[in-house]
């Protein structure tokens, strides 16, 4: 069950990102009242957009990440521990 646990903790990582994402680029807009950068290449976006674009993104994304690695890691213990309830 563990094994379980820990596969759909990945996939609510996976779907907690990509909608972080999308939230992050409507936020930027409303924000900036330009797009968010996507691309290291893209040209129209200056390098200060395109660097805080990318602290800002990375900071919430590992936010993220940390609090459903301890999100997934209280289940697998609550589990060990109560496996007849679950």
């Amino acid at each position: 069950m563990t094994v379980v646990l820990r596969l759909l903790g990945t996939l609510v990582s996976i779907g907690a990102g990509l909608a972080a994402t999308r939230i992050l680029g409507h936020v930027w807009k409303a924000v900036t009242g330009h797009d968010a950068p996507q691309s290291d290449d893209d040209l129209e976006n200056s390098l200060q957009s395109a660097v805080v674009f990318a602290v800002v993104s990375g900071t919430v994304g590992r936010v993220i990440q940390v609090l459903l690695k301890r999100a997934t890691a209280k289940a697998v213990l609550h589990y060990e521990k109560t496996p007849e309830i679950v």
